[in-house]
């Protein structure tokens, strides 16, 4: 069965973090092989008489383009796809979990039962063994609690996103490349400046025992 976009996009950047710069052929073949496609999958086509499977491959590629994680061809060179970012902060949310995948967990959130479980050991999900796949649970939870307030300098999310909802980005207190849980318990929703303060911030490790001490659900690991 052909994926859905989100997990081929999940797929295509592992892929090019994997094994670099690549053309559309040579991913087309490794992403059809990584998800075990068939000779009828494969076989599937548009009304247009394209393949399916490859016409979904190119519009995750372009979802990617126009988020600034894949390089557009006039930087990469037309017939090369190649990643334009590499950090883990940058390539994790992306590995982890879609908006769309973040709402449907909000829909089903109540803070009055108890929070979800998460992972303690999360699983890597990348070869270099830096990105780590992330419970979407979690996310929806921390979010929901936060109420639309930065959990780090207690000011209203910097503005409201098309969807109606505040933006915060969720931020784990120990990184889970140096252990850390995947839990509310290490989970904190943050403004985008907050949390940039949090990864570089000279006065990060203040901010972190601020958080810490103010905030009763997370706890020191």
């Amino acid at each position: 069965m052909i994926p859905d976009r989100n997990e081929i996009k999940k797929a295509l950047v592992n892929l090019l973090e994997r094994e670099g710069s690549l053309s559309p052929s040579t991913v087309y073949r490794a992403l059809s092989d990584h998800f075990g496609l068939s000779t009828s999958d494969l076989a599937k086509k548009t009304d247009t008489n394209e393949s399916f499977f490859e016409k979904e491959v190119r519009w995750a590629k372009k979802d990617l383009v126009d988020s600034g994680v894949i390089k557009m061809p006039q930087q990469s060179g037309r017939g090369i796809w190649e990643l334009s970012v590499k950090s883990e902060e940058e390539l994790s949310p992306i590995l982890a979990y879609s908006p769309e995948e973040i709402e449907r967990e909000l829909s089903k959130v109540t803070l009055s039962l108890s929070p979800p479980v998460g992972q303690k050991k999360p699983e890597r999900a990348s070869s270099s063994g830096e990105i780590f796949a992330r419970d979407v649970r979690v996310v929806a939870y921390v979010l929901k609690e936060a109420k639309g307030t930065c959990e780090a300098c207690t000011k209203p999310s910097p503005f409201t996103k098309a969807d109606g909802m505040s933006y915060l980005e969720v931020h784990h207190l120990r990184r889970l490349a140096d252990g850390g849980t995947d839990t509310v318990q290490n989970a904190i929703a943050v403004c985008p400046n907050c949390h940039r303060e949090l990864h570089h911030g000279r006065n990060k490790t203040a901010l972190r025992d601020l958080v810490y001490s103010r905030i009763s659900r997370v706890v020191r690991e």
